[in-house]
């Protein structure tokens, strides 16, 4: 009976975390940029060496493009602005960190002797056990970081007028799935709070 408890209340706790925690994508953006930006209105994205034939490349640019779009900019190969971006992944680092551990609290059946007028009794009680957490234990785990650079310069005279950096941290190491919401980080609001580090809470797909 105890187990069987046990086991739907494991069950509903775990739904319960489940269902009331954010499951999603943290990231942090970091922008600087120069006073002029917003006085330019065409750019175009150009591949650094080695993203020539890249379809991974093409793609980014293509999420990119939609985004700027919608912020007043516009695709132009004769632009204003030429653009530059970059993305890639670390070796990863081990870290320890704490994990709950689930259990009973309380909760048994006791059983009481004794004698009344000479006469031997027993009497057993039982209290309803309760289950949550009952401690910690340690969890070792490895830690990657995404990250997504952008660099935006005068098409006349390479001066550069806007940079970003947006990374992601998690135990994921692969980067494809990453990517689209590095470029999220950076484009939803472009350009940003100049100099400010945001972190950003996005809903996973």
């Amino acid at each position: 009976m105890k187990t069987v408890l046990k086991l739907i209340f494991s069950i509903f706790f775990l739904a319960m975390v489940t269902g009331c925690s954010f499951s999603g994508v943290y990231t942090k953006v970091t922008p600087f940029y120069s006073d002029d930006l917003k006085s330019y209105k065409t750019y175009k994205i150009v591949p650094n060496s080695g993203q020539e034939n890249s379809l991974a490349f093409k793609e980014y640019a293509r999420l990119i493009e939609d985004k700027l779009t919608k912020s007043g900019l516009s695709y132009k190969e004769d632009a204003e602005l030429i653009m530059h971006i970059n993305f890639g992944i670390d070796s990863g680092k081990s870290i320890t960190t704490s994990a709950p551990v689930y259990g009973q609290k309380g909760g048994d059946m006791t059983t009481t002797h004794g004698s009344y007028n000479n006469q031997e009794f027993s009497k057993t009680t039982y209290t309803v056990p309760t289950y949550g957490i009952v401690g910690t234990a340690p969890y070792k785990t490895t830690e990657y970081t995404k990250y997504m650079t952008v660099d935006i310069f005068d098409a006349k005279t390479n001066k550069k007028v806007y940079e970003a950096r947006a990374t992601n941290q998690d135990e994921t190491s692969e980067i494809i799935e990453m990517v689209p919401y590095l470029i999220n980080s950076i484009f939803d609001n472009f350009p940003g709070k100049n100099g400010k580090t945001i972190e950003i809470k996005q809903k996973q797909e």
